[in-house]
């Protein structure tokens, strides 16, 4: 973890079983949450050397909540309450996943384990634990965008801020901080504040997501939570003292509960596959009687249709191919790119016809009208703009479901960034 990422620090070891110091800590974070990322060394500075501010914080004072751009009226500092999961200390030493979990995103938070009870404050380990919350709330299913934006759709958060939520997420568990890539964030710089009578997500103002930490883990993370605790793993950890080898602080270690690991995908070649035609897939806009989908074991692209399946002959059902469907990426992410060419070009003329053209319905089309037919000098320069982002968009699809490594994304995001515009 790069050294200038501070971290909100867990002060108050009350969500820990008796017996742990907060490396053991750290440990039963990675048994139980089943995390790989980031490594249980990463977790251990955590939970042993965070600091309490860091870099991408804003402080910002109370202002007159606003009825839209928001998640929700429900997911506010000022608005009441939500029903809240009890999660008592139990005799017997058996927990639920959803339990330890809850318990610890609440006290990163400094607020009551049991109940909730608490404003909270900025941590950063109790929003990455609020997020781990929500992931494995999502449920399995290898699609993890689809999963996650329908997730959070299905518990009335508008899908716009449901795409902000997960690129969030998305930056926490794979690079602990901050979306870097606006693409990933409909063009918003996400910020951070401890601000407790804002908004979880606040999308009011032009350019910016406005993330209040502590607003997010104790309103929507909590109602969330509440509404489908049967969607979490019901398999228990004992945490009770039974094995007898002790730990650095003389105290017998905790008997863990094994989960099995998730099934993962082989990571592919990225050289190898054909990012346009995933593009292409994810700009498809048409009915479901066709999908794309590829095979995550050599990624293959196939087109399937109702009549004809995959090899134009022979109909078979999707549920009977051992392919993951490229589902089609909303829209408003593609009107973004014509929207963010015709404000980066040079021309102020074409300029503003371009972005009378791409006004209300048919946005699409008088663009491409438009562009053709009077600037036709900008015409490459548009699908160099266009083509470079949709390959970023296909490598981050790959990405979500794990059919190729962030590692290698990376790589690729820095040799492909959107072209000069005249």
């Amino acid at each position: 973890m790069p050294p200038s990422h501070n971290l909100g620090c867990l002060e108050r070891p009350a969500c820990r079983p008796a017996g742990l110091d907060q490396r053991d800590h750290a440990s039963l974070y990675a048994a139980v949450y089943g995390l790989n990322r980031p490594d249980l060394a990463a977790i251990s500075a955590w939970a042993v050397g965070a600091h309490r501010d860091f870099w991408g914080w804003s402080r910002t004072e109370p202002r007159a909540p606003s009825l839209f751009g928001v998640t929700t009226t429900l997911d506010r500092g000022s608005a009441p309450r939500p029903a809240m999961l009890r999660c008592p200390l139990r005799a017997d030493h058996l927990y639920p996943t959803l339990v330890l979990a809850m318990r610890d995103m609440r006290t990163a938070h400094h607020r009551d384990p049991d109940t909730g009870d608490g404003d909270g404050t900025e941590s950063w380990i109790g929003l990455t634990l609020g997020m781990i919350v929500l992931d494995t709330l999502s449920g399995s299913s290898p699609n993890v965008r689809q999963r996650w934006v329908e997730f959070l759709t299905a518990n009335g958060i508008p899908e716009h801020d449901a795409a902000i939520i997960y690129a969030v997420r998305n930056a926490l568990l794979h690079g602990y901080g901050p979306p870097t890539n606006l693409d990933k964030t409909s063009g918003r710089k996400v910020v951070f504040t401890d601000d407790p009578h804002g908004y979880a997500v606040d999308t009011t103002q032009p350019g910016l997501a406005v993330i209040s930490v502590p607003v997010f883990c104790s309103r929507l993370v909590e109602r969330i939570a509440t509404a489908a605790p049967d969607s979490w793993d019901v398999s228990e950890v004992d945490t009770a003292l039974a094995d007898p080898d002790v730990t650095d602080g003389g105290e017998p270690a905790p008997a863990l509960v094994e989960r099995p690991a998730p099934p993962k995908y082989a990571s592919l070649d990225l050289a190898s596959l054909d990012l346009d035609d995933i593009a292409t897939a994810l700009q498809d806009q048409h009915d479901y009687e066709h999908r794309w989908l590829i095979n995550p074991e050599t990624g293959q692209i196939a087109y399937w249709t109702a009549e004809c399946g995959i090899d134009g002959q022979h109909p078979v059902d999707l549920d009977d191919l051992d392919m993951l469907c490229i589902d089609p990426l909303p829209s408003h992410v593609w009107y973004q790119d014509m929207e963010d060419f015709t404000e980066q070009i040079s021309d102020e003329h074409a300029s503003r016809r371009l972005l009378r053209a791409i006004q209300g319905r048919g946005a699409f089309r008088r663009f491409k009208d438009e562009l053709h037919d009077e600037y036709p000098h900008l015409v490459q320069a548009w699908y160099a703009f266009r083509d470079a982002r949709a390959q970023r968009r296909a490598v981050e699809w790959l990405v979500d479901n794990d059919l190729v490594g962030p590692q290698a994304a990376d790589l690729f995001y820095a040799d492909h960034p959107d072209p000069h515009l005249p």
